[in-house]
């Protein structure tokens, strides 16, 4: 049996071909977000053209496009004024069990999640999928290093069915406190047992406001259905690469995730429409 045990996982087998990261969207305010003027809160993540983290970015460097029609950011806040929520998605299917990837990605994520917990608020849940979905409650980094969790791989894959579980039934966003909702998915992108589709996991992640990165393990991704789905997910609306280079040194690309999950901000600003939902807004 592999278990998640002490912040390590005694595990089978993955890891990343390509990472991407995505925004999203999420209405902010306490019983005012029906009102005209409820605003908008939009996370991001400040990087220059090599894929760095920007050290320091205020309101006036930024713009945002609703519906093509420009907005100002009324307030902008770091990454160390909001609490986390992660999220990890690891995918026990029994493709996994032929993975070289497979368990040092897990290795990995768990010291990813040693490192990233910081602030007492900090939360992290866990989710096993195969056949079904089996999802931890949120935790905090102490009660993590007490979870076990178990991860032997067998059965089908329900990609979608777990992305649609973590974000519409995890990731559902405070309406009075803020916080960054990223996910990390390990897979290797296979689907075929899920009920739910693939546009209905896009539009959850995007309403609930939550960071998609897909850390692959596919150990030839090419060109494939697999590699471009996960792809696909993490890169709508938009994201930033790993290079394929280094997806086999695990520990460099979760150093990766967590210099991005450190540079991420939250931008608010007032839809164009203020009465209606805003379905994305571009910052720029």
């Amino acid at each position: 049996m592999n278990e998640w045990r002490s912040l390590g996982l005694w595990g089978s087998s993955m890891v990343i071909v390509t990472f991407w990261i995505a925004g999203a969207q999420v209405p902010q305010g306490e019983s005012t977000a029906r009102e005209k003027h409820s605003s908008v809160t939009v996370p991001f993540f400040a990087i220059d053209g090599h894929s760095s983290p920007i050290g320091t970015i205020t309101q006036g460097e930024l713009s945002v496009l609703d519906n093509k029609k420009s907005r100002s950011i009324v307030a902008i806040k770091a990454a160390m004024e909001l609490p986390l929520r992660q999220g990890v998605l690891i995918d026990a299917s029994s493709s996994e069990a032929r993975s070289e990837l497979h368990e040092p990605a897990v290795r990995a994520a768990s010291d990813f999640l040693n490192q990233v917990l910081k602030g007492a608020d900090d939360k992290v849940f866990l989710v096993r999928f195969s056949t079904t979905v089996d999802g931890t409650a949120f935790m905090s980094r102490d009660e993590l290093l007490r979870s076990k969790f178990d991860l032997t791989p067998g059965g089908g894959t329900v990609l979608f069915d777990a992305v649609y579980f973590a974000c519409n039934e995890r990731m559902q966003p405070d309406p009075i406190q803020p916080a960054r909702r990223v996910l990390v998915i390990i897979s290797d992108g296979g689907e075929n047992k899920s009920r739910v589709t693939r546009e209905k996991v896009i539009a959850a992640a995007q309403k609930s406001g939550t960071v998609l990165l897909a850390v692959g393990t596919n150990e030839k991704p090419g060109d494939n259905l697999d590699t471009r789905r996960l792809e696909e997910f993490a890169g709508k609306p938009g994201g930033v690469r790993i290079p394929e280079s280094q997806r086999k040194n695990m520990p460099r690309v979760f150093s990766s995730i967590k210099e991005q999950i450190e540079s991420m901000y939250a931008g608010s600003f007032i839809p164009a429409e203020s009465a209606k939902p805003v379905s994305f807004a571009q910052l720029n």
